[in-house]
C-alpha cells in the first residue's frame, strides 16, 4: 500500500505540553465484598503503569506516604479509583478525551467535552470533573467497528439481534478505557493489563489479557491535518425521511469543522451515481452548503457506482501527499440497483485501498445491510460507526472528524509469547495465528486485503524479515482502544505457579504515517498476588481497570453468545434458558465488579443485559395472574 500523510510529523512531539508525569502508581483494597477485592498493593502497583518520577505541583500539598511530591517518598494511592490524582502529584490513570474524572471514575457527560490541555491533574476540567492527565495526548484505536451502538438500538426496540451485528472489537472500543500515560519516545504506547477469575464451580480458570494503546501526540497536531476527502451520500428511496435530515445536518456541521486547505468533493447516488460536488479546496463553503442542502432522497440504491466514483474524485488530487486520502460512505447500505454483489463491491473498494484511499463508512438508520458497512471499512482500513440519532452523527461529523479519518501508524505488528501449555482460545475482533509458540494478530477480522506471510521477527533487531502480518491502522481517538485476548489454561496449579511472575512478553511494531519509519518495542505483562476466597476460588486485576475491563468484555461475550443460542432454536425453551443462563453470570459479575469500580457505565451494561433477557424470554417471562 502506498503511503499516505497526515498533519503529524516526527516534529510533533516537540510540541507536547510540559507535564508532569505519573509516579508509582498503586491500588488499595477499596474494601469491598470478597472476591473483588483488587490486591495489587502498594509493591505491585499497576504492572505496566510504573513511568517514573512525578514533578511536583505547584500546589501539591502533605502526601500519603508522609513525603512531599517528587522527593521519592510518596506512596500514591488510587484506592480502587479509574483516574485522578494518586496523592503524589501524578493520575490513577488517563481518562478517554470524552470523559470527566469524577470521584475516581471516568464518566461521559453529555454534551461536554473536558477541557485539559495543558492543564495539571487534579483541575477543574469544565464538566464537573477533575483533570486526569488526558488532555496531554490521544487515545489509539484500531480501525473497524467503534461501537455497538446497532445492537444496542435493536434489543432497546425489544429484539434479539443477531450475534453478527455485536462486534466485540466495536464494543470495546466504545467503552473505552482509563490507561497510564504514553511514554513520549515513542508515537504508540502499548499498555498490557491481565485479569484472572477462578470460581471452583467452573471448568477452568478465566483468564484475559488486555491491551491498551494511547499516544503522547498532542490533539492540536491531528487537527492541523489536512484532507483530500470525497463524501459519498446515499440519497435513494430508502434514506427518505429522518435518515436524510440527520445526514444533511451532519454534513452541514462537517463544513465547520473542515478547513479551507482541505479538499472536499461530494458524490451523490440513487440509481446512477452524480458528481454533486467536484474535487476543490474549501474556499467557498456557500458552494458546498447550497450543494448538501439540495441532496433529496429517491431511487434505487447503487452502492458501487457510488463508491466508485468517489474514489476516482480523490484520486484527481492523490499526488498531494500532504493530504490524506479518504473516502466516507453515508448510506443505509442496502444494494438494489447496479453491481449489488457484496464480493463485487468488496473487490472494486479494495482496489482503490491498496492505492493508498482509506474508507470511513456510517450507517445511518436501523435497517442498513450491517455486514457490508463492517467490511467495508475493515478491508478499507477505516472506521466504521452507526448513526441511531441526529445527535451523535453531529457529534460524529464536528468534533470526531479529525479522529475518525486520520491514522497515525500503519502495519501495527503485535506478537506475544505466553507461559508454557497456555494458549490463545480468541482475540476478539482479530484474525491470529501460532507459530513456534509465538502468537501474531493478522488483522481485523474479516479481513480480506492482508495476506499472512512471514515470521514475527522484531525489525528493530536487524535479523530476519520485517512481520507481514498487521493488526490494523491505528486512528487518533477520544478513546483509548483495547484488545482483548481470551488466554487458554491449563488448569488451576499452572496459574496459580505463576503468582508473582511474568505472565506475557509483547512485541509490537509499526510504521509511521508520514515518514514510513518502523519504531519497535518489547513489553512484559506480569501476574502480581491473587485473592483468594474461603472456598478455593481467586482473582487478580492488574488495578481497577482491568478490574472494570474485565466486567466488558464478559457482557459483551455473554449477549453475543445468548443471541446465538436463542437464534439457533428460539422456539425451544432450552436454547432460550441456555441464553438467559449466560446472561445471568456475567450479570452477576458485572454487579459485583461495579461494587468496587461504581462506574455508571458498567450499570448501563447490567441493564442492557436485563433488557436482553426479558427480549430472549418473551412471553414467558411476564408475571403470572
Amino acid at each position: 500500500m502506498k503511503g499516505t500523510r497526515s498533519g503529524i510529523g516526527l516534529g510533533a512531539l516537540a510540541l507536547l505540553m510540559v507535564a508532569a508525569g505519573c509516579g508509582d502508581i498503586s491500588v488499595e483494597s477499596a474494601g469491598a465484598a470478597p472476591g473483588w477485592t483488587d490486591t495489587a498493593g502498594a509493591s505491585d502497583g499497576f504492572g505496566a503503569w510504573d513511568s517514573g518520577q512525578q514533578a511536583p505541583h505547584a500546589d501539591a500539598g502533605p502526601t500519603p506516604g508522609g513525603g512531599q511530591p517528587g522527593d521519592g517518598s510518596c506512596v500514591p494511592v488510587c484506592d480502587g479509583k479509574q483516574c485522578g490524582p494518586d496523592g503524589c502529584g501524578g493520575s490513577c490513570g488517563w481518562c478517554s478525551g470524552n470523559d470527566s474524572c469524577q470521584d475516581g471514575v471516568c464518566v461521559l457527560v453529555a454534551g461536554c467535552v473536558p477541557a485539559c490541555a495543558g492543564k495539571m491533574i487534579g483541575l477543574e476540567d469544565g464538566c464537573g470533573g477533575v483533570c486526569a492527565g488526558s488532555g496531554m495526548g490521544i487515545g489509539l484505536a484500531p480501525g473497524g467497528a467503534q461501537d455497538a451502538a446497532y445492537f444496542r438500538a435493536l434489543v432497546q426496540q425489544g429484539q434479539v439481534p443477531s450475534p453478527d451485528v455485536l462486534p466485540i472489537e466495536g464494543w470495546l472500543t466504545e467503552h473505552g478505557t482509563s490507561l497510564p500515560p504514553p511514554q513520549t519516545d515513542r508515537f504508540v504506547s502499548l499498555h498490557g493489563f491481565l485479569g484472572l477469575f477462578y470460581d471452583p464451580a467452573d471448568a477452568a480458570p478465566t483468564v484475559a489479557l488486555q491491551l491498551g494503546m494511547n499516544s503522547a501526540v498532542p490533539p492540536e497536531a491531528i487537527e492541523a491535518g489536512r484532507f483530500n476527502l470525497c463524501v459519498v451520500v446515499d440519497k435513494s428511496g430508502s434514506m427518505h425521511g429522518d435518515k436524510m435530515e440527520m445526514t444533511r445536518a451532519g454534513l452541514l456541521q462537517m463544513l465547520d469543522a473542515l478547513d479551507e486547505d482541505d479538499y472536499l468533493s461530494i458524490v451523490t447516488y440513487d440509481d446512477t451515481a452524480q458528481l454533486a460536488l467536484p474535487p476543490q479546496k474549501l474556499t467557498d463553503k456557500a458552494k458546498a452548503t447550497a450543494v448538501i442542502q439540495g441532496i433529496m432522497a429517491g431511487g434505487s440504491t447503487n452502492i458501487h457506482q457510488g463508491l466508485s466514483l468517489g474514489y476516482e474524485q480523490v484520486m484527481k488530487h492523490i499526488a498531494d501527499q500532504g493530504a490524506m486520502p479518504r473516502v466516507m460512505l453515508v448510506s443505509d447500505g442496502v444494494a438494489t440497483a447496479g453491481i449489488m454483489e457484496t464480493p463485487a463491491i468488496l473487490a472494486m473498494s479494495g482496489s482503490y485501498n491498496a492505492e493508498g484511499i482509506g474508507l470511513t463508512t456510517i450507517g445511518v438508520g436501523q435497517d442498513f445491510n450491517f455486514e457490508l458497512m463492517h467490511l467495508l471499512a475493515t478491508q478499507g482500513l477505516g472506521n466504521f460507526y452507526f448513526i441511531e440519532s441526529g445527535a451523535k452523527l453531529a457529534q460524529v461529523f464536528t468534533e470526531e472528524i479529525h479522529y475518525l479519518l486520520t491514522p497515525v501508524a500503519n502495519n501495527l505488528r503485535l506478537w506475544f509469547r505466553l507461559p508454557d501449555g497456555f494458549g490463545v482460545e480468541d482475540v476478539y475482533g482479530f484474525e491470529y495465528a501460532e507459530e513456534d509458540g509465538e502468537f501474531h494478530l493478522l488483522g481485523p477480522k474479516p479481513q480480506y486485503t492482508v495476506e499472512p506471510g512471514g515470521t514475527p521477527t522484531d525489525p528493530g533487531q536487524g535479523g530476519g524479515e520485517t512481520p507481514q502480518v498487521a493488526v490494523s491502522t491505528l486512528f487518533a481517538s477520544k478513546k483509548n482502544g483495547l484488545v482483548m485476548v481470551k488466554v487458554a489454561t491449563p488448569g488451576v496449579g499452572p496459574v496459580k505457579a505463576l503468582e508473582g511472575l511474568h505472565f506475557a512478553s509483547l512485541h509490537y511494531a509499526y510504521d509511521l504515517v508520514e515518514t514510513g519509519e518502523t519504531e519497535s518495542f518489547d513489553l512484559d505483562v506480569p501476574l502480581g498476588a491473587m485473592d483468594f476466597d474461603a472456598d478455593g476460588g481467586f482473582s487478580h486485576f492488574s488495578g481497577a481497570i482491568m478490574q472494570r475491563n474485565f466486567c466488558v468484555l464478559r457482557a459483551g461475550l455473554a449477549m453475543k453468545e445468548a443471541a446465538r443460542l436463542f437464534h439457533e432454536a428460539p422456539d425451544q425453551a432450552a436454547s432460550r434458558s441456555a441464553a438467559i443462563a449466560q446472561l445471568a453470570t456475567a450479570t452477576t459479575l458485572c454487579e459485583g465488579i461495579n461494587l468496587v469500580v461504581n462506574d455508571p457505565r458498567l450499570t448501563e451494561d447490567v441493564a442492557l443485559m436485563a433488557q436482553l433477557m426479558d427480549n430472549v424470554c418473551g412471553d414467558d417471562c411476564l408475571p403470572q395472574p
